[in-house]
């Protein structure tokens, strides 16, 4: 087998978070927040690339740059429903650079049946995250 393809990619991905207020009860430490809504944008540009290994499988690859273009630090402002004054709950900063890795291999045994696994991660200055998969599909 011969060929394959390498493609060079850009790509922009806004997120838009909402989350509804609440208010617990039945307790003394019971907690109060407003509705709140948080967004954030991340870039990335690298290179994809797919190639045919034998008959029926194929591989993938991604390798790109992603940065966060914008704060990208989730928080929450709550306070206790007694009255006291309200607080801010700080979750981990998005790292503002961070290296993508994904490499698939698929094989195609029969015309309708794809077996795919693969490995995925994210690797940034303020923590990593790593993915094995397996995944079937079958078409009709």
């Amino acid at each position: 087998m011969t060929g394959g393809t390498v493609e060079p990619f850009i790509g922009v991905a806004g997120y838009r978070v909402s989350t509804e207020g609440f208010a617990e009860s039945a307790s003394a430490v019971a907690l109060q927040a407003r509705s709140q809504r948080q967004s954030f944008v991340l870039t990335s540009a690298g290179v994809r690339g797919e190639t045919p290994i034998t008959n029926g499988m194929s591989a993938r690859s991604r390798l790109a740059w992603q940065h966060v273009i914008d704060e990208g630090r989730p928080d929450a402002t709550m306070q206790f429903v007694s009255g006291s004054l309200p607080f801010t709950v700080t979750g981990a900063r998005l790292s503002r650079d961070t290296a993508l890795l994904a490499i698939d291999v698929e094989w195609r045994p029969i015309r309708n049946l794809a077996i795919t696994s693969g490995y995925s991660g994210a690797i940034g200055g303020n923590g990593n995250d790593s993915s094995f998969r397996l995944m079937g599909s079958l078409s009709f």
